[in-house]
């Protein structure tokens, strides 16, 4: 989490560089947002708008599991370690979801990191906040009590001992980091592709789905 859209951007963009690095992500076909955010198999994505035909909601999180050639994204539920879809809006259950490239476009983002305005109501079993100039108190708080099992603030400095002279010097919890760590069992293993990228009809489950019964992303 980080307290400006500026600060999201910046680390979904580096989180998401490394799990291209690390093969954990396909950036060969992707979707591209009207923001110029890259979307690949085995991103982590999150839908941003309501939108009951699709049965997606806003702030629901995915894991792209295919993409279309014209700039859709066949999507399942990201569960964590409870199971439930962060946001807990849409339930899961295996099912996956065709997001028309016009969605995508405007209403999907990387979900590899997020506001602290937006985690709000989250629970997860660890939480990471990064405290830059401009974090406040609300922010902090927020940030610091989503995860059950652990929270950890990472501070912005010029270095090591300007952080530590940032902070309490007598709070270890204010000890700064180097580096942002990956929670236990991050990433899931990338799904593979069922289909030839941008070759292919995905047929909508009977039920909850209103109008036509296939569509092609």
């Amino acid at each position: 989490m980080a307290d400006t859209r500026e600060a999201v951007a910046a680390l979904n963009a580096a989180t998401r560089s490394a799990l291209i690095a690390a093969g954990r992500v396909d950036d060969t076909t992707v979707a591209t947002t009207f923001a110029g955010q890259r979307i690949g198999l085995g991103d982590l994505v999150v839908t941003r708008r309501n939108d009951a035909t699709l049965g997606v909601a806003n702030r629901d999180t995915w894991i792209v599991t295919d993409v279309g050639g014209r700039g859709g994204l066949l999507v399942t539920p990201a569960g964590t370690g409870t199971g439930a879809v962060p946001g807990g809006v849409t339930p899961t259950g295996g099912a996956s979801r065709v997001l028309p490239a016009s969605y995508v476009a405007a209403h999907v983002e990387l979900a590899y990191a997020c506001t602290a305005y937006g985690a709000q109501g989250d629970t997860v079993s660890a939480a990471h906040l990064v405290v830059g100039e401009s974090t406040g108190a609300a922010s902090a708080y927020v940030g610091m009590t989503r995860g059950r099992e652990a929270n950890t603030a990472h501070l912005i400095a010029p270095d090591m001992e300007q952080g530590r002279s940032s902070g309490s010097p007598s709070s270890p919890a204010t000890e700064p980091t180097s580096a942002l760590a990956t929670p236990p069992g991050w990433p899931p293993p990338r799904p593979p592709a069922t289909h030839p990228p941008g070759r292919w009809r995905r047929s909508w489950p009977s039920s909850g789905w209103r109008g036509r019964t296939n569509r092609t992303i």
